[in-house]
């Protein structure tokens, strides 16, 4: 009886495959991130007593961090489309 090859079993992706999975993951994974920020400075803000006074005082910061952080994201994502959309192979 002839051996099983193991090499027959791995998954060999073509470059413009790989790095289109690639992209995607990191299309997902960078706005999620992003978005998770500023939920994370508030939640450190807390335990040290962030009060309603301190919110309102703050507000525009607030508004802004998530803004900026959403724009960079948004950024980020047409950064590397247009990258992509350029290498032409």
């Amino acid at each position: 009886m002839g051996e099983t090859s193991t090499n027959s079993l791995m998954i060999k992706l073509q470059p413009k495959i790989y790095d289109h999975i690639m992209l995607t993951v990191r299309i997902s994974f960078i706005p999620s991130v992003c978005s998770q920020v500023p939920v994370i400075v508030i939640r450190l803000l807390e335990p040290r007593g962030l009060s309603v006074e301190t919110s309102t005082n703050n507000r525009r910061f607030l508004m802004v961090f998530p803004l900026l952080t959403s724009w960079l994201s948004l950024w980020h994502r047409l950064y590397k489309f247009v990258k992509r959309a350029g290498r032409v192979e």
